[in-house]
Formats: structure tokens, sequence, C-alpha cells
């Protein structure tokens, strides 16, 4: 289940969202927003409520829909890279050449769905770790 509850209201000529954590109840005001990092932008992958799996299919949808609308609502707020257009940041990849080419020390990699790759690759360290491409758990 998710954390969080989102609200996006148009009322009275004025627009705002709220993002409160069911847990504790703290409250984001998106007019207290004044700058963004999505540094591991991911898809909506949970739902507040149990249903069946048509149902959760469009829902799901309908979330990106909303965070996808929300990040244009938001353009304006400062933001490292376009929080509307910079949808490639999630790119491991990406992020990865980007860090070793600003000067980060970044470990060797390997991206492959060929056991051949993985084992060619494993054979030269002591240690590897496997991480999905899509989530950020192992």
């Amino acid at each position: 289940m998710t954390d969080y509850q989102f609200a996006w209201l148009h009322t009275d000529g004025v627009s705002g969202f709220r993002i409160t954590n069911i847990h504790t109840g703290m409250e984001l005001q998106g007019a207290d927003i004044t700058s963004v990092w999505e540094r591991r932008p991911e898809l909506p992958a949970e739902l507040p409520v149990d249903c069946e799996p048509q149902i959760k299919k469009h829902n799901l949808k309908e979330a990106l829909g909303f965070l996808r609308f929300l990040r244009h609502a938001i353009k304006d707020i400062w933001s490292i890279g376009s929080i509307a257009n910079d949808r490639i940041a999630s790119s491991k990849m990406l992020q990865l050449d980007t860090a070793h080419n600003v000067g980060f020390l970044t470990p060797d990699t390997c991206f492959s769905n060929r056991k051949e790759d993985i084992l060619e690759f494993a054979s030269r360290y002591e240690n590897i770790v496997l991480k999905s491409i899509e989530s950020d758990s192992v």
C-alpha cells in the first residue's frame, strides 16, 4: 500500500495540491515547494486499495497520468533538470555515464540479459552486486 495521499484542487480560481503521509499525518502543501530534485524517479506501483487486476491496471495508469500532469503543473518551480521533461533521468545507464563524465568514481557495471555476459563479468571480481534495472531493490 502507498504511504501517501495526494490531492490536487482548483477552487475559487486558485490551484494547489497537498501530499499527506498517512502514518505520520505530516502534510506538504504544493505552494510550500521551492525546488525539486527527483534523483531516482519511479513510476507509481502501488495503490491505496486492493482491487481486481483490470481495475488496478487502470488505476495505476491514472496514478501515472496524475504524476505526469502534476509535474507539468509545477514546471516553473526551480529544479535540477526539467521535472516535466527529464524522465530520461531515470535511466541507470545515463546516470552512470553522467556521473563518470563529471568525475565521480563509478563501479564497473554490466547490464545484460545473457547469462554468459554476467558470468564473464563476474569472473573478474571477488564480489559483485546484482540489482534490478527497473527498481532499486536487490
